[in-house]
Formats: structure tokens, C-alpha cells, sequence
């Protein structure tokens, strides 16, 4: 696996290919997950409002930020249900 492939967007920044995936993950364990994994080198989280661990992910992330990464260096990748944007 490689942290060097990247996606040049149309703003010119480059997002990371790989990113961490929050899917399926069980209840108590995403908030370590994420800490590891921005430790580690990641900077794209792919995150949907229907995975239920919002509140696990935002804890990692204030433990992270801005002691490992700033918040401008990681890439949140999220999901919105049609259903959702009324809400």
C-alpha cells in the first residue's frame, strides 16, 4: 500500500487514494481506529452520517489535531442520503 497515490482535485489540492473506511465498524472500537490510523500516516477518512460513529471518529480526531495533523491536512470523505437533505 502506498500513501503516495494521489487525486489532483480541480482546487489543486491532492487527496490520498487510500483512504480509512469507518463502515461496519463495532461500537467502541472506530475512535482508536482513527487515532491509529492518522498516527500512521493516513489523511483521507471515507465517514457516512449512517454508520452511527460520528461521535467515536470526532473523539479520535481531537486527540489528533492538532498534536499529530492539522485539520486542513486531512481529507473527510462523507455521504448524504437524498432522503437526508431537508434535515
Amino acid at each position: 500500500m502506498s500513501f503516495k497515490k494521489v487525486i489532483k482535485l480541480n482546487t489543486g489540492a491532492s487527496i490520498p487514494e487510500i483512504g480509512l473506511g469507518t463502515w461496519l465498524s463495532q461500537p467502541n472500537e472506530v475512535e482508536n481506529t482513527v487515532e491509529i490510523a492518522v498516527c500512521n500516516g493516513y489523511r483521507h477518512l471515507d465517514l457516512a452520517r449512517i454508520y452511527r460513529n460520528q461521535d467515536e471518529v470526532g473523539r479520535a480526531l481531537k486527540k489528533v489535531i492538532p498534536s499529530v495533523v492539522t485539520r486542513e491536512q486531512l481529507f473527510i470523505t462523507s455521504k448524504l442520503w437524498n432522503c437526508s437533505h431537508q434535515q
